[in-house]
Parts: structure tokens; C-alpha cells; sequence
């Protein structure tokens, strides 16, 4: 790839070509504006009549990107600099009042490798490894959900997978105790709420 005037070359070990670019443009330089950057009215700024961007130089391509030459002037304000094939400028083009940004984002998708994400996950195995990622207590619990549900007096049961087996029950008759004793307190102290408790009950 050689530049307008021939004079610098660089290789390419691989390139692109699309039908259609990216939407990118740039930003046409008039002399007017130049005429407003005293520290840039030396520059040799490339002439060109469009906007349009015909070929786009990454950072896979380092040696054209080298900065050969800047120009650079007070804080805030653009600068220019000469990288292997053109000046090119940068930084600020005006001084705006209101703070507005611009990005500018490029994204690829595949359309094949989306159709067989997709596919894969309507048609995963949910079955395969399964019994391989089960612990010991999930194998327990499932076999005491798989038992058959047995009708017994009138009533069904069905096993419930509990963490002790033989199944151990603490006696709680001390807490029950202490907590009717608390609320006895509280009702001596709080006869509206003795009331309120007795109309919820009969409720």
C-alpha cells in the first residue's frame, strides 16, 4: 500500500474486502477552519472533496500508524500529527458550551454461529452427566421422591427428603413453654392486644 504521493509504502500481510463499508465518515477540513488554528496553518493537510471512507488501516498494521510529526499547541486545543502516510488531525474540532460525545462502535455477528448457539440450546441433553453431578445427599433425596405416593386413612402421603436418616425430631416442649410465658407477658402489660388476639382467634 503506497500513500497519495507514492513516496512511503507499506506491506500488508492480509486485507478485506466488503461489498459495503462501515458507516464511518469523516470530517471535511476547510480553510476556514484551519485559518482558526494558527499552530496548524503550516501543515499540508491532504485535499479531499468527500466524506467518504474507502479503506480503513486497523492497528494490526502498526507501521502505518507510526507518529512520524505532531503539532501540538496550547491545552484543549486539536493537534496535528504526521503518521507514515498523511497529517492527520486530531483532539477537539470547536469549543462547545455543551458537552457531547460521539462513538462510533463496529460489530460483527455470524449468522451461523448464532442459528447453531441457538440450535444447541433447544436441543441440549439434559440428561447426559446428570447422574455424575449429583451429590450424596442428592441421590438420597431423590430416591425418597421417586417412592410411590400411598393413600393411608383417608390421607396421602409421600416421603420428604429430610437431612437425618433415621429421621430425628428435637422435643421443642421447653420453647413452646417459654414462648406462651412471653406472651402472657405481653398481654398483661398490653390489653388491647389481648383483645386484638382474641378476636383473631375466634376469627
Amino acid at each position: 500500500m503506497k500513500s497519495v504521493d507514492s513516496k512511503a509504502v507499506v506491506h500488508l500481510t492480509r486485507a478485506w474486502s466488503v461489498k459495503k463499508p462501515p458507516e464511518v465518515s469523516r470530517v471535511i477540513l476547510t480553510k476556514d477552519k484551519l485559518r482558526s488554528w494558527g499552530h496548524l496553518r503550516d501543515v499540508q493537510f491532504s485535499n479531499s472533496s468527500t466524506s467518504k471512507i474507502d479503506i480503513l488501516i486497523g492497528s494490526d498494521v502498526p507501521e502505518a500508524n507510526w507518529i512520524r510529526e505532531q503539532m501540538t499547541s496550547k491545552w484543549n486545543e486539536s493537534y496535528a500529527a504526521r503518521t507514515t502516510f498523511v497529517w492527520t488531525l486530531m483532539g477537539p474540532m470547536s469549543h462547545r458550551k455543551k458537552s457531547a460525545s460521539d462513538v462510533h462502535t463496529l460489530q460483527v455477528q455470524d449468522i451461523h454461529s448464532d442459528s447453531k448457539r441457538l440450535h444447541n440450546m433447544e436441543f441440549i441433553d439434559w440428561t447426559s452427566g446428570k447422574e455424575q453431578d449429583m451429590s450424596i445427599e442428592d441421590r438420597k433425596a431423590l430416591t425418597t421422591l421417586q417412592h410411590p405416593i400411598i393413600l393411608k386413612d383417608g390421607q396421602y402421603e409421600i416421603g420428604l427428603p429430610w437431612r437425618t436418616d433415621p429421621l430425628f425430631l428435637p422435643d421443642n416442649r421447653c420453647a413452646m413453654f417459654q414462648r406462651l410465658q412471653t406472651l402472657r407477658t405481653r398481654f398483661q402489660r398490653d390489653r388491647g392486644l389481648l383483645a386484638n388476639y382474641g378476636r383473631l382467634y375466634l376469627y
